[in-house]
């Protein structure tokens, strides 16, 4: 005990040396808790932009073997079904989905469009990504849709920006049906959608489910079962149970990947085997803030290291009266050990509350990179459109990291001059002559 309260004394003792490396090292532990807040902030935006308003966390399609899928194939699914799907605690909720393409348009303009069946109540309803990314009018309602009147659309922000189209107007959508014949109908826009992913927001048009069905001709069918789960990132440790489980409800063979067997049932697949250029991306956003650490750890120690050793020479002869009185060298190692941990950590902790401090607030309000561009959502980065906050996330393990391993280099950096302080003599020292 008494070597800590020697090595708070001398740390006291030259105020102003102390502060500025103990500041400089909390600068260094809020920088990177905040940058690691940043970056896992990044990487779940990814994942959640992508599974929500895309493939899910599970994605269940008809198995087509190695071929791309098509119109016809569709697989029968009922709410009974579904329910069953759903009680599964593995489960969050299933919504089923139907895809296609077709032409949307009115006599100025048409695009060609991604048609998206969507069930707005299994969807998650108001809590639903694409409730809440509503920029005009409104998402679909739990009713069921009129079947007189025209039928009500939700676009993609991007498309109805191509389209030149605003909420109630009116357009004709033509596609081509699952019996052959020709789907068409009056569309009006009841809603604009923005969900940051810009190939959904660009070209897709939503249709409220059984909509979708009865254009298709796809009655009780759909081509997808989006799987949400408790765990976007855990649902690989779970993809075979909840395989077996949803292959015992339907009924049908149930394959974990495309390939040239896998022609009959159905085929589940995780996010990352849906989209493994987004699961490369999270791993390598994981790589990024490990090199972070890395530069960030390596000017902190430099910075410990030298101001350690400046401190020490300075001492020579204090050090040597020291042992000229008695103190043992051993002793006198400990403290120059003691006095660089408590610099360390008193550093690490005074940049864990100012970087754990900065992220809570950011994390609040969000970090807005559309102040950067000259029109909202002109910088995309992987599909994401920045004109939408990003929100830093911590991480306890990631917080408590920097603090662990700045105490661990203060003893490891402090070794060298402990070691030479053994080796000290006492006459040489207090002479000036070491």
């Amino acid at each position: 005990m008494m070597v800590w309260r020697l090595a708070f004394r001398n740390l006291v003792r030259n105020g102003w040396r102390t502060g500025l490396t103990a500041g400089g090292i909390a600068v260094a532990v809020a920088l990177l808790i905040f940058l690691s807040a940043w970056i896992t902030g990044m990487a779940r935006t990814m994942v959640a932009s992508a599974t929500e308003a895309g493939v899910g966390h599970v994605l269940v399609e008809a198995a087509v073997g190695e071929e791309a899928h098509t119109l016809h194939d569709a697989f029968a699914v009922d709410e009974a079904q579904l329910d069953a799907i759903a009680a599964s605690p593995l489960v969050e909720r299933v919504a089923p989905r139907i895809e296609s393409f077709g032409l949307l348009g009115d006599e100025e303009r048409s695009q060609v469009v991604r048609v998206s069946g969507v069930d707005p109540v299994r969807e998650g309803g108001a809590s639903s990504v694409f409730a809440r990314s509503m920029r005009e009018g409104e998402w679909f309602g739990a009713q069921a849709p009129s079947e007189t009147g025209p039928r009500e659309v939700v676009l993609g922000h991007g498309l109805a920006q191509v389209l030149r189209v605003g909420v109630g107007d009116e357009l004709v959508f033509f596609t081509q049906a699952a019996d052959g014949s020709l789907g068409n109908d009056v569309a009006r826009v009841r809603g604009i959608v923005r969900t940051g992913q810009s190939a959904v927001d660009r070209m897709t048009v939503f249709f409220h489910l059984e909509d979708a069905r009865w254009l298709l001709a796809l009655e009780g069918q759909a081509h997808q079962l989006v799987v949400l789960t408790p765990s976007v990132y855990g649902v690989v440790q779970q993809a075979e149970v909840l395989a077996a489980h949803v292959g015992e409800v339907l009924g049908l063979p149930v394959h974990r990947a495309h390939g040239p067997e896998s022609t009959d049932g159905v085929v589940l697949r995780t996010w990352g085997e849906v989209a493994p250029m987004l699961a490369e991306m999270v791993d390598l956003t994981d790589a990024m803030a490990w090199i972070f650490y890395f530069v960030l750890f390596f000017l902190a120690g430099f910075g410990i290291v030298n101001t350690q050793r400046m401190s020490v020479l300075e001492r020579r002869r204090e050090f040597g009266i020291l042992l000229a009185v008695g103190m043992r060298a051993r002793l006198l190692a400990k403290m120059i050990v003691a006095e660089t941990v408590l610099l360390g950590l008193v550093g690490a902790l005074a940049g864990l509350v100012l970087g754990v401090g900065v992220t809570a607030l950011f994390g609040h309000v969000g970090i807005d990179f559309s102040v950067f561009t000259a029109y909202e959502g002109d910088i995309e980065v992987l599909g994401l459109q920045l004109g939408e906050p990003m929100y830093p996330r911590v991480s306890d393990a990631r917080v408590a990291l920097p603090v662990v391993v700045i105490g661990l280099l203060s003893a490891f950096f402090a070794l060298p001059a402990a070691l030479r302080t053994l080796r000290l003599d006492a006459v040489r020292a207090i002479s000036g002559r070491t």
